[in-house]
């Protein structure tokens, strides 16, 4: 600041769907004072999932076009370690299973690496040296480590709920996401009703029904599953 012709700046806040929330005029010499608190306004105002603790988290898509990380990590909590929430993260998810890309990453499938599980529909679309160039430019190889691969949705979702430890299936706390960017609508099992139904943001959009698996065992995305009601 002291060298270059700076007068002062925009902070532009962000509310949970990206929209501009507020914007706040800042002179050069309160750009220190002033930009700590806008930046915690702006966390609060962050899409987040709806409860903190999950079990299972299934997310249809990862991509570039959504986060640099492919899934922000400010939402699902592993900003810090790969596979594990730290005192710092605000989300708590003890599986992670990814289940495709979206067109507009092109292949590059940075954040998988964060996953656990993930699905051969993925893999099958993912250009490694694309993928390769991404994470080692960003010093975090381990973001490209490919999960525990599974043909159909249906066996790795198996597959995850049988390694959270002493619960019971249906007792797990699942919950299942278009993507960290779109978190207006969800699935959730029945065993978050109670504490979703208690949260003023919350509404319950149908009843409960089995998980809607194809005749192959795949699951419809948030996207079929919601259709015209999806909110972008």
């Amino acid at each position: 600041l002291a060298a270059a012709p700076v007068r002062g700046g925009i902070a532009i806040v962000e509310n949970a769907a990206e929209q501009t929330a507020r914007l706040v005029g800042v002179a050069a010499d309160r750009f220190a004072a002033e930009e700590p608190p806008l930046l915690e306004e702006a966390r609060r105002l962050m899409a987040r999932l709806p409860v903190a603790d999950v079990d299972l988290l299934i997310v249809d898509r990862i991509g570039k076009n959504l986060s640099g990380s492919g899934m922000d990590t400010n939402v699902i909590g592993r900003k810090y370690n790969d596979h594990a929430a730290t005192d710092r993260d605000a989300a708590r998810c003890l599986r992670i299973f990814v289940r495709d890309l979206t067109d507009e990453t092109t292949g590059n499938a940075y954040g998988i690496g964060l996953a656990e599980f993930t699905s051969q529909r993925l893999v099958d679309k993912v250009d490694w040296r694309y993928t390769a160039t991404n994470v080692l430019t960003a010093g975090h190889p381990t973001a490209a480590m490919v999960p525990l691969t599974f043909s159909t949705d249906a066996e790795a979702i198996a597959t995850a709920l049988k390694s959270i430890g002493l619960t019971e299936p249906e007792e797990a706390r699942v919950l299942h996401i278009r993507d960290t960017m779109h978190l207006a609508e969800f699935a959730a099992s029945e065993s978050l009703a109670a504490e979703l139904a208690a949260l003023d943001r919350c509404e319950s959009l149908g009843e409960a029904s089995p998980l809607p698996l194809d005749d192959r065992g795949d699951l419809a995305s948030i996207a079929e599953q919601f259709g015209e009601e999806l909110t972008d």
